[in-house]
């Protein structure tokens, strides 16, 4: 009660100084006024440990339009989580997520639950757990529906694969008699998956029994299916084959482990020495530069990493290449002095001019490589290209904000994504192009690739982008909620925008009273010496 009445006090004690005070000056142009919410109706940029692009954090970017932002935010909200969480929770008799809804989400669940998407339902939850952190009662929500997921998930472990514990395939409605069923050519697929969504789920809840879980996920995945001859990960026991898209799908839930994990865990140099050993053979064994413009990843390989095909899979590459380069920054390297950088920005740009990207901004599935020409061979438009293609280009622009080649290209992507993938009538984005009667949600179409791209465009785009100074709340205006928020922090009282930013108006490295009287004296509407109300905030504390 006593810092109430403080705090009270010198509110009023500052506002009257506005008055008093003859050195300050005519009014100059306004800044907001009014009193808005507290409540944070931004986007939600992350902490930089959230999505472990720490390193990327620190290139400097254009603002992002703020448009596209905005679709970004609105998308992610209404058509990738609303729909989900917790709508998508089958009933408490069955537990899990729900793998199948109708055109117009309606819950169809068969007898069976397979281990990828309730993996993914989980994952998405957990991630926008956190990126909806400073919105308590979103992030539970959330965060509610990953442990329900997870629970569903610890009942699927158990299933022995010729000596070798893990996780099974797929199970009935309710978790029981766990089995490999008809993917037989996905146990590490699957698995990563599983290792993938426990390290999410860890890393939101701390929960100690996911971590458990996550790392005997790890050691099942290194003892059965880590090729200690020529590196890798193989398909799977009995196909030792080397496959592009499960070595891609190992290393995000590797990703996701080491990011969870804590540095003084006794698993944590293994798991960075693991990544590491993993970059460095999709890059020089997957990564295949037929001409000095033209790579892409062998989609399959013998199990020495040899192509066994010239098929080209650009949204697949272009997972590869974000993945690749969050790893990199992940392991405190600067990707753009990385040796690396050179073929996986060939890759990316190639993806995008030859390798299945149509002139309307749309990723086809699949097409052969001959002689410097793609042709297509599977035109279908699935929603997972196009989400995995505009979160390499959202990285690419970041990285590179001063060729256009890739701001061009993430407005044309996401104008096709805005106007053939988006449900705007039922929302969702939709499994094919155009499909506005297909159903929501299947086996193989879960909210991952698109909620994944969404959140992480956001964070890329939005953390470097300037902020007005003294916009503490993000609300674009700078008022005397500013100042009450700057006070509020300063005596010790709860706020979600404490510790603050961009509070520090008069630059000298302390946020308080001095700032907020200057913020009250821009919102009365008198002359400042300090840029308050301009877009030139960057502090990240």
């Amino acid at each position: 009660m006593g810092k109430i009445i403080f705090l009270t006090l010198l509110v009023l004690l500052l506002v009257s100084s506005l008055h008093a005070d003859p050195s300050i000056a005519a009014p100059a142009q306004q800044g907001g006024s009014g009193l808005p919410t507290l409540d944070d109706q931004g986007g939600g940029s992350l902490e930089e440990e959230i999505m472990g692009i720490d390193t990327l954090q620190e290139i400097n970017s254009p603002a992002a339009d703020a448009a596209l932002l905005a679709a970004f935010e609105e998308s992610l909200q209404l058509d990738l989580l609303l729909p989900y969480y917790p709508a998508g929770e089958d009933s408490a008799a069955y537990g899990g997520f729900v793998e199948n809804r109708s055109s117009t989400w309606a819950l169809q669940q068969d007898s069976d639950k397979w281990v990828v998407p309730q993996s993914r339902y989980i994952w998405t939850a957990a991630k926008a757990a956190q990126f909806y952190a400073h919105d308590a009662g979103q992030s539970a929500v959330y965060l509610e529906s990953a442990g329900v997921g997870f629970e569903f998930l610890s009942r699927m472990w158990g299933y022995d694969y010729n000596g070798h514990t893990g996780v099974a395939m797929v199970t009935d409605r309710d978790g029981g008699n766990g089995r490999i069923g008809n993917y037989g050519s996905y146990i590490v697929y699957g698995n990563s998956h599983a290792l993938y969504a426990a390290s999410a789920y860890y890393g939101a809840s701390g929960d100690t029994d996911a971590l458990d879980f996550a790392i005997d996920v790890y050691q099942f995945l290194n003892d059965y299916a880590w090729d200690t001859v020529y590196g890798g990960y193989y398909v799977s026991g009995s196909n030792t084959d080397k496959d592009t898209n499960v070595n891609i799908h190992v290393l995000e839930a590797l990703l996701e482990l080491y990011e969870a994990l804590p540095a003084t865990h006794a698993l944590y140099t293994e798991v960075e020495g693991r990544i590491g050993e993993l970059v460095t053979l999709l890059h020089d064994q997957a990564i295949h530069c037929e001409t000095q413009t033209d790579c892409f990843a062998y989609p399959v390989m013998a199990r020495d990493w040899t192509g066994t095909t010239s098929n080209v899979s650009p949204g697949h590459d272009a997972e590869l290449a974000m993945l690749m380069l969050k790893a990199l920054s992940d392991l405190g390297q600067d990707p753009l002095s990385s040796p690396y950088m050179t073929n996986i920005k060939k890759m990316i740009d190639f993806d995008f001019t030859h390798a299945g990207y149509r002139d309307d901004g749309a990723v086809y599935y699949t097409g052969n490589y001959n002689n410097g020409t793609v042709t297509i061979i599977d035109s279908q438009l699935q929603w997972w290209p196009q989400g995995e293609g505009i979160a390499a280009i959202c990285l690419m622009h970041k990285l590179y904000p001063d060729e256009s080649f890739y701001s061009d290209t993430l407005n044309l992507s996401w104008s096709f994504i805005e106007d053939q993938v988006i449900d705007e009538t039922q929302r969702g984005w939709v499994r094919q192009a155009g499909g506005w009667n297909l159903a929501k949600a299947s086996e193989w179409h879960a909210n991952y690739h698109d909620s994944r791209a969404m959140m992480y465009c956001l964070d890329w785009l939005e953390a470097d982008e300037a902020r007005l100074l003294g916009d503490v709340n993000e609300d674009s205006a700078v008022d005397s909620t500013d100042a009450l928020i700057v006070l509020t922090c300063e005596v010790g009282l709860e706020s979600d925008f404490c510790p603050t930013v961009c509070g520090d108006v008069n630059q000298d490295d302390l946020t308080n009273s001095t700032d907020a009287l200057a913020i009250l004296s821009y919102d009365a509407g008198f002359s400042v010496p300090f840029p308050i109300g301009e877009a030139v905030c960057n502090q990240e504390s």
